[in-house]
């Protein structure tokens, strides 16, 4: 499969580069705009459980955990957003 990366830029800019790998973790995606790099991580469709497990020692009392369904991929960020990006 494929990831889509949609991005908007202000005219006479240049686009950001992108670089697709993998590795032992599985999909990554590394996409640098205005000499700052953006780290993501591709998660596939599929399905997960949300939510701690009851007997999750910290877990909150109104937390329910639940079926989740993704129908498509997404690229999440894999560090903390930096006030450079």
């Amino acid at each position: 499969s494929s990831c889509f990366v949609a991005t908007t830029f202000a005219a006479g800019k240049n686009p950001p580069s992108v670089e697709l790998g993998q590795d032992r973790f599985g999909r990554r995606l590394e996409l640098t705009l205005n000499d700052v790099p953006f780290h993501f991580r591709v998660v596939t469709p599929g399905r997960f459980q949300m939510g701690s497990p009851d007997d999750e020692r910290g877990r909150y009392d109104d937390e329910v955990r639940h079926e989740v369904t993704l129908t498509r991929e997404h690229a999440v960020g894999q560090y903390e957003v930096t006030q450079a990006q």
